[in-house]
């Protein structure tokens, strides 16, 4: 029997080699949409980091309609003969209901008894991604108002189950590349500290040691320079209690290099458990949904 550490390395495995395979498509798209065009501008910088598709989550399973089953043959029809006439007889009477007895005066009617909602003691809570454009201001910031410079944003979760452990998660935030950019930030001592920057505490909280390393943190992984995508794919094997509560995955810091209003979508976003088994995924299908919400900033010229 597989160990969980095996089933986890096989999950991350599974990840690395989709994100091979994207990147090898790109680089042939590139590579065909390339001919017949001038060749780029040399010269540019060795620390330049080379785009690279993350990995994509698994596509919805194809719907399938369920056929309504053939009711029971019908049966056959007997000819017999006319009944003979039989006299005819008045109806039985109706019975009237006895009248439901009025409280005596001053007295509130008796309450009705009715169903209440039914509440499954199993069902869990769903999980919550948000995009928080203002981290100094207590909530969730859905809209901000920037000029110029550089400002911070938090990716949030809450509602993880506490009956499944964390165990791994991917994710994208897409943006408008030419109004901002995430650029990554100098030399960190790890792949936690780049552009995205891992929150550490919140995720190592109940004594998991997540890695985000095997595919570092990006904050343009889209190789279109209109198309922002940052990039985040973190696991851990730790065998470690679930993570509970509200708090930031991670960070991202953007740079202003336009104006305009500059819409922060949540895409690609996946969360499994310790056995490999998807906990929410946006998209998701009916048995792993995740809840992702998205954020806008408005940028002004900056004067």
């Amino acid at each position: 029997m597989m160990t969980r550490q095996a089933r986890i390395l096989g999950t991350t495995l599974g990840m690395l080699i989709g994100l091979a395979l994207g990147v090898a498509l790109l680089a042939a798209r590139d590579h065909v949409a390339a001919l017949g065009q001038s060749p780029a501008a040399e010269g540019a910088s060795a620390e330049t980091e080379t785009p690279a598709l993350c990995q994509a989550t698994d596509p919805l399973p194809a719907g399938t309609e369920t056929p309504t089953p053939a009711g029971p043959p019908a049966p056959p029809v007997e000819i017999t003969a006319a009944p003979s006439p039989q006299p005819t007889t008045a109806p039985p009477a109706r019975e009237t209901p006895a009248p439901t007895p009025t409280p005596p005066r001053g007295q509130p009617p008796a309450p009705r008894a009715t169903a209440g909602p039914y509440v499954s003691p199993t069902a869990e809570p769903t999980i919550v991604l948000s995009v928080d454009t203002d981290p100094t201001m207590p909530g969730i910031q859905t809209k901000r108002t920037v000029r110029g410079g550089t400002f911070t944003v938090d990716i949030v979760v809450s509602g993880l189950p506490i009956s499944s452990s964390l165990a791994a998660f991917n994710l994208e935030l897409v943006y408008d590349q030419t109004v901002l950019q995430a650029p990554t930030l100098g030399a960190p001592v790890s792949a936690l500290d780049r552009n995205l920057d891992v929150n550490q505490q919140f995720l190592n909280s109940t004594g998991h040691d997540f890695e985000c390393g095997g595919v570092p943190p990006c904050g343009d992984a889209d190789p279109d320079p209109a198309v922002g995508r940052a990039r985040l794919l973190c696991t851990s094997i730790a065998d470690a209690p679930a993570i509970a509560g509200e708090g930031v995955l991670a960070s991202v810091t953007f740079q202003v290099v336009g104006s305009g209003t500059v819409d922060l979508r949540l895409e690609r976003v996946a969360f499994y458990d310790t056995e490999g088994n998807p906990l929410g995924r946006c998209p998701g299908g009916m048995d792993s949904v995740a809840d992702c919400r998205g954020a806008s900033v408005e940028v002004l010229a900056d004067r």
